[in-house]
C-alpha cells in the first residue's frame, strides 16, 4: 500500500512540471525597456531585424591578441575603461584594412581577432573580449539623447550598430559614423542623411568609455562639413 501511494505523488508531480514547462513563452522584450520601444514605435523585433544582414552568429570570443601591447595611459585592457581617442584609433584600423563585411569571418590584427560585422566590429573598437551581437551590446550600453553624442558613442537598433564619429551639419541632424554594414563592403566611414533612417537608431554610451584627459570632452556647434578636417585629441580625422 506504501509503495502504490508513493507512486501515486511521484506521478503527481511529474504530471505538475510537464504542465509547467509546457507553459506558453512570453513576448520578447525590448532589450532596453518599454520607454525605448515607445520611442522606437516598437520597432524592436526579434523576428525582423532589419533590411540588411548586419551581423552573425552570437558570442564569438575574440582570439589572443598577436604580440605585446605596451600598456600606456591610454591604452585599454579588455572589457575595462577606454578613451575615446582610443576607439577612434582601433576603429580606424579597419577601415585602413579595407575589411569587408562577413557575418562567418574574422579579422585579425594588432587589436585582436574579431567577427567582421556591424557588432564584432564596435566590440573591436571598445576593446571588448568577445564580438557581441546588436542583441547583446545593450548589456554594455545606455541610451543617450541626441544632443549627448561624442565620438566613439555608437548609434544603435535591432540588427544594426554603428559608431558616432561627429556631426556632418551644424544642424546636427546627419552623423558620421563608421561601420560594417553589407555583404560586398568593407568597413566605411561616411554620413548618414536619410532621417527616416537615421530615427530608427538610438543613441547609445559604452559604460566604461572616458573622455581623454586634457581633451575637449566633446565638440563644438558648428558642424563637421564634408570636405573638412576634424580634430579629436591628437588625432586629425579627414572627411572627403
Amino acid at each position: 500500500m506504501t509503495v502504490q501511494r508513493t507512486g501515486a505523488v511521484l506521478a503527481a508531480v511529474l504530471t505538475s512540471l510537464a504542465i509547467v514547462g509546457a507553459a506558453p513563452a512570453t513576448a520578447q522584450a525590448h532589450p532596453l525597456g518599454p520607454a525605448a520601444a515607445a520611442a522606437q514605435n516598437g520597432y524592436y523585433d526579434p523576428a525582423k531585424p532589419g533590411p540588411l544582414p548586419h551581423e552573425g552568429t552570437a558570442g564569438v570570443p575574440s582570439h589572443p591578441k598577436t604580440g605585446v601591447r605596451a600598456m600606456t595611459s591610454t591604452t585599454s585592457v579588455e572589457n575595462g575603461q577606454i578613451t575615446r581617442s582610443e576607439v577612434l584609433t582601433r576603429s580606424r584600423s579597419w577601415i585602413d584594412e579595407h575589411v569587408m563585411y562577413s557575418q562567418s569571418a574574422s579579422h585579425t590584427n594588432q587589436y585582436g581577432t574579431y567577427r567582421q560585422d556591424c557588432s564584432g566590429f564596435v566590440s573591436m573598437a571598445w576593446n571588448l573580449s568577445t564580438s557581441l551581437t546588436t542583441a547583446t551590446l545593450p548589456t554594455r550600453m545606455d541610451a543617450i539623447g541626441w544632443a549627448d553624442l561624442q565620438p566613439g558613442d555608437a548609434l544603435w537598433r535591432n540588427g544594426h550598430i554603428a559608431l558616432f564619429l561627429a556631426w556632418n551639419d551644424a544642424a546636427k541632424t546627419q552623423p558620421i559614423v563608421r561601420e560594417e554594414f553589407d555583404f560586398g563592403n568593407p568597413a566605411v566611414e561616411r554620413a548618414w542623411t536619410t532621417q527616416s533612417y537615421i530615427r530608427t537608431f538610438t543613441p547609445m554610451r559604452y559604460r566604461n568609455i572616458v573622455d581623454d584627459i586634457g581633451q575637449p570632452a566633446r565638440m563644438g556647434d558648428e558642424g563637421i562639413a564634408a570636405s573638412a578636417s576634424y580634430r579629436y585629441g591628437t588625432q586629425e580625422h579627414m572627411f572627403s
